[in-house]
């Protein structure tokens, strides 16, 4: 009797403790769901005024984050190779004169050196636009595949002078293409999106500021190579940079102009900063329903030891939409 009630009662405890441990297993799962849909992350670049160069002594208490004006308490931080997620590049070229004109094999070198910048668990991909989108490689952390993938569209082109016209929304249809590329392969990664063009677009605002917002809800970072044509002249160089500069701007990213199919060190740099950022985090207040655009604005405090005088330049995301609530 006594060996039946000892069992009865072992089996009640076991139900309870799995039963505790489903609940336990239950709130703790909802929880983290709740906190990483929560989480905003913010890239940061942050270069010397003067001399362009990147500033990496920066530490945790350096930084401020103000959601619509008011303070963040950062929960994340991680800088260059102590980033906490791997990094996505998806190179984004412009096939409508870029690949023609801007001599790819040149690309391709500049790709070799460029990728020295990233770490070994960093993912690459390369996408063509304008007609269409065409993944020519997915993300991939074999570099090799990269060069092989550029090497093939160098040989699928066929020399021309004729100018082949945008469609006004090339650009940001080939910026979204990419954008869920990552998403799809890699959703935990950091986005960075290069475009490699010459031309300028011509999107109509609208899609243009839809594209924005897509891009501001993944957290992608715009850069890109803007190979310049014609006589170095600043409205020649405006003109170029018009779209493709609102996206860089927008989400934090930066445009590194090209004479001369010089890509190596244009390459190196883009590379380099991206790899180098800064990444921030924080939990946002609640305000109700998801889907309201957060200003942000980034402040960094320069310590006196790297110079009193020190004046530095920020690149981040503009803003954020609220996620939706969970409960």
């Amino acid at each position: 009797m006594r060996t039946k009630r000892f069992r009865l009662l072992a089996g009640l405890c076991l139900v309870l403790l799995a039963c505790s441990g489903v609940v336990a297993q239950d709130v703790g799962g909802e929880e983290t769901i709740r906190i990483a849909s929560r989480l905003v992350s913010v890239e940061v670049l942050v270069t010397d005024k003067r001399t362009g160069a990147r500033v990496d002594e920066l530490k945790r208490e350096d930084f401020e984050v103000l959601d619509e004006g008011r303070l963040q308490n950062l929960t994340h931080f991680s800088h260059g190779a102590g980033a906490e997620q791997p990094l996505a590049v998806v190179l984004l070229v412009d096939t409508s004169t870029s690949l023609r004109q801007f001599k790819l094999v040149r690309l391709r070198e500049g790709i070799e050196r460029a990728v020295r910048q990233l770490r070994a668990e960093d993912y690459l991909a390369v996408m063509t636009y304008s007609p269409g989108n065409t993944l020519v490689q997915g993300l991939t952390r074999d570099r090799g595949a990269i060069l092989e993938a550029l090497a093939q569209v160098a040989a699928r082109q066929q020399p021309t002078k004729e100018r082949v016209n945008h469609t006004g929304t090339d650009m940001a249809a080939g910026l979204l293409a990419a954008m869920r590329h990552v998403q799809e392969r890699q959703p935990q990664a950091r986005v960075a999106l290069v475009v490699v063009s010459d031309d300028p677009n011509d999107t109509p605002k609208k899609v243009a500021e839809e594209t924005i917002s897509h891009l501001l809800k993944s957290g992608a970072v715009v850069s890109g190579l803007l190979k310049l044509r014609g006589k170095l002249t600043l409205g020649n160089v405006m003109s170029q940079d018009r779209e493709l500069g609102h996206y860089s701007e927008q989400t934090g990213g930066q445009i590194v102009k090209v004479r001369d199919d010089d890509y190596s060190g244009a390459l190196e740099h883009v590379f380099g900063n991206l790899a180098g950022s800064y990444s921030l985090g924080f939990l946002p207040e609640r305000d109700g329903p998801g889907g309201r655009f957060h200003k942000l604005t980034v402040r960094v405090r320069v310590p006196p030891a790297l110079g009193k005088e020190r004046r530095v330049e920020i690149r981040a995301r503009r803003g954020y939409f609220a996620p939706p609530e969970t409960e």
